[in-house]
């Protein structure tokens, strides 16, 4: 499918919610659980631990789930998402990410993409939503 043909959110193709949440490993099997919505939630079965969840959504209307990942340390979640979500691709460059003229600025680039655009970095706290769960 070409996501182009989407009707997008913003320019963005893909966005990321960063929360605290649980993850479980029972040998082959990885249980994540986000508390999105109830803060104080705990985690539902027993040998959970406390993480950094890091999910990825199409960035249409329904915001459909497309990755998960988690992370034990605060650092280790920023350090991906500062390395990842710079090369989110976008609507406008063809469905590529910004050119970045310095591997040293690609963060600071892209901070100063997202504010000229009204945008924010899931590092910013702000959580995105699906059009029927924000009225």
């Amino acid at each position: 499918m070409n996501l182009m043909r989407e009707k997008l959110r913003d320019d963005r193709l893909y966005v990321m919610n960063l929360c605290r949440g649980f993850v479980r490993q029972d040998g082959d099997y990885t249980e994540i659980e986000t508390p999105i919505g109830n803060p104080m939630a705990k985690a539902l079965r027993p040998g959970g631990k406390r993480c950094w969840v890091l999910t990825t959504y199409r960035n249409n209307s329904a915001l459909p789930i497309t990755r998960v990942d988690y992370f034990l340390t605060a650092h280790e979640a920023n350090q991906y998402v500062k390395f990842h979500e710079p090369m989110t691709p976008l609507s406008s460059m063809g469905e590529k990410p910004l050119k970045f003229t310095s591997e040293k600025t690609i963060w600071s680039e892209w901070k100063r993409w997202l504010s000229e655009n009204n945008l924010e970095s899931c590092l910013g706290g702000k959580l995105h939503r699906p059009d029927w769960a924000r009225r």
